[in-house]
């Protein structure tokens, strides 16, 4: 069988859909590549690209694109003046008016060397209303050599003309084993992957994205991530015990101060309730599901979330998860006191 979008990990029926449809020769003139970040959309626009034009995707000893052919070579490092990305500009939130205006301007003068013309258009989804409006009059009568592939973390962002356009796919996130081989076989070179349970826990963290756990790796990034993970686990195996390993614990989310620990800042104690929400989910999960099947999101181990959720009743896991969820949107979207709004979470959660 003919390999398909090679560089693109995971998502086979994703990847056989297309190239069906492209050595059919019945692509779509534009699709919508719906995921979160890490997830290969990136990926996936250039091997479109780079299929669709590749000079061997008829030869069936060749992937699907053949990464050898003139055309390949010239996308796949970026240096085909067809394949136009279509950014934000440094320090904009929002993809504008002006650029979309400058592709409808561009989309007129026919491709240079490939066959197709092929717009990527990065972060669709910050695009303002007028902005999609002004697409929207390319996308209804393109010339047929053009090919648009809009990228987004939410196609519900786009407006419902811009989506009836354009079939939405969405990549899926990928399982934790993938993920680790992707990593170990494409790590930076020199870099020292974390060993035994932080290699674990940081691909756990990742959440089913290789280019999230890429950005996990570094000190930097897999430190928070750590410390986050150890304070959920060391207040969630106090909280039944009460006493002081509570009041211990409680140090960990900026609730009790301890000399000689620096106050947390407002974004690292949202992380950290995050982080202790994912892992309230997962006992919840356990209780009320198949516990040996049920996804999970925080643990690593499977033993260990049913283990634990046993202390918990389950009127006592909603009403922390309750209380967390609170807390968080008070602090991070009403600015609310932190030192008080933590306070009160551990009085509502029954936490002291």
């Amino acid at each position: 069988m003919k390999q398909t979008l090679p560089r693109l990990w995971g998502n086979d029926a994703l990847r056989a859909r297309f190239g069906n449809d492209i050595l059919a020769r019945r692509l779509s003139h534009a699709y919508i590549l719906e995921g979160k970040y890490g997830l290969g959309k990136h990926t996936l626009a250039l091997q479109l690209a780079a299929a669709q034009s590749c000079l061997c995707k008829d030869d069936e000893s060749l992937p699907l694109p053949c990464g050898t052919c003139k055309n390949c070579k010239k996308i796949l490092e970026g240096k085909s003046p067809d394949v136009i990305w279509v950014s934000r500009e440094k320090g904009k939130t929002q993809l504008t008016v002006d650029a979309v205006r400058h592709l409808r301007t561009d989309v007129l003068t026919a491709p240079n060397d490939l066959d197709t013309k092929i717009y990527i258009i990065e972060d669709a989804h910050t695009m303002n209303a007028q902005a999609q409006n002004a697409l929207l009059l390319t996308l209804e009568e393109p010339p047929a050599y053009v090919l648009f592939l809009l990228l987004c973390e939410d196609a519900s962002n786009l407006l419902e003309t811009i989506r009836s356009r354009a079939p939405i796919y969405r990549l899926q996130t990928l399982p934790l084993p993938t993920v680790e081989g992707y990593v170990r076989q494409h790590a930076p070179a020199g870099l020292n992957l974390p060993a035994g349970n932080d290699m674990e826990q940081l691909l756990m963290a990742a959440d089913g994205s290789i280019g999230k756990a890429l950005d996990l790796l570094s000190p930097k990034q897999s430190t928070p991530i750590l410390e986050a993970r150890q304070a959920a686990m060391e207040l969630l195996t106090a909280i039944p015990y009460q006493g002081e390993r509570v009041m211990r614990a409680l140090v960990l989310y900026g609730i009790r101060k301890e000399d000689g620990k620096p106050e947390l800042k407002r974004d690292e104690i949202a992380y950290r309730l995050e982080t202790l929400m994912r892992a309230v989910r997962d006992l919840i999960a356990v209780q009320r599901c198949d516990a040996a099947t049920v996804p999970l999101c925080f643990f690593t181990d499977r033993d260990v979330a049913v283990e634990l959720s046993l202390h918990f009743g389950m009127q006592d896991l909603l009403r922390l998860l309750d209380s967390v969820d609170n807390t968080l949107e008070s602090i991070s979207q009403r600015n609310a006191n932190i030192r008080i709004a933590l306070s009160e979470m551990a009085v509502s959660a029954g936490i002291l």
